[in-house]
């Protein structure tokens, strides 16, 4: 849905590069937010 034309549009601007990660974060639902941090704390 909405997510999906969101989150292309912004790898393909950003000539996102696969292996990295991408997490979709909402900063008014904060809908993402453990996977947000998991993914920061695993590169700790």
């Amino acid at each position: 849905g909405k997510w999906n034309k969101h989150e292309s549009a912004i790898k393909k601007k950003l000539n996102f590069d696969p292996s990295d990660d991408f997490i979709l974060f909402s900063s008014v639902s904060k809908a993402g937010m453990d996977e947000a941090w998991d993914a920061i704390l695993e590169k700790l």
